[in-house]
C-alpha cells in the first residue's frame, strides 16, 4: 500500500513538469492525438474488410501486410525526412489519417486497402517522429525516461477516453 502512495504524488509531479513546457506539451499531445487515430483503427479494419468482402483468411494476409508497410516505412524514416522535412511531416500524419478515414467512412471497397496502407505507414513514421520530437524538448537525460513514461500514459488514457465515443459512433451512426 505504501508504495501507491508514492506513486500518484510521484506521477502528478512528473505529468506537472512534462507540460510547464509549451513545445514538450505540444509533442506531447500531438503524439497522443496521433496514437488515438491510429489505434481506434485496431477496431475498425476487421470490421471495414468484412463488409468490403474479405474473408477471414484474407484479412489476416491484409492485416499483415499493413503491418510489414508499418515496419518498412519505419525503417526508413531518415529517407522520409529528408524528402519532407521540418513541420510539412507533422502536419502530413493527421492529414492523411483524417482524409483516410474520411474516404473510408464513405465508401466501403476493396481498394480501401490502399487507404489502410497509408495508414500504417503514418503509423511507421509516428513513433521514431515523436520520440524525436519529445528527446529534442528534455534538456536533461535523468528526465528522458520519465517524460517519455508521461508521453505514453498520456496517450493511453487519450485512447481510453476516445475508445467508448468511437464505439457509441459505430454503433448509432454506423462504420
Amino acid at each position: 500500500a505504501g508504495t501507491w502512495r508514492g506513486f500518484f504524488p510521484h506521477m502528478a509531479h512528473a505529468v506537472a513538469g512534462s507540460f510547464t513546457r509549451s513545445r514538450l506539451r505540444w509533442a506531447i499531445l500531438y503524439s497522443a492525438f496521433i496514437f488515438v487515430l491510429l489505434r481506434v483503427s485496431l477496431w475498425l479494419y476487421q470490421p471495414y474488410l468484412k463488409s468490403a468482402g474479405f474473408d477471414v483468411v484474407a484479412v489476416g494476409f491484409i492485416f499483415a501486410a499493413v503491418y510489414l508497410c508499418a515496419a518498412f516505412t519505419s525503417h526508413g524514416i531518415e529517407h522520409i525526412r529528408r524528402r519532407i522535412p521540418g513541420a510539412a511531416l507533422y502536419w502530413a500524419l493527421p492529414i492523411t489519417l483524417g482524409a483516410s478515414y474520411l474516404v473510408l467512412g464513405r465508401f466501403t471497397a476493396t481498394w480501401g486497402v490502399v487507404l489502410l496502407l497509408a495508414q500504417k505507414a503514418v503509423d511507421g513514421i509516428y513513433s521514431p517522429l515523436t520520440k524525436e520530437l519529445i528527446n529534442r524538448d528534455i534538456p536533461e537525460a535523468a528526465e528522458r525516461a520519465t517524460v517519455l513514461s508521461v508521453e505514453s500514459m498520456v496517450r493511453r488514457f487519450a485512447f481510453c477516453l476516445f475508445a467508448p465515443l468511437c464505439g457509441v459512433l459505430v454503433d448509432r451512426v454506423s462504420l
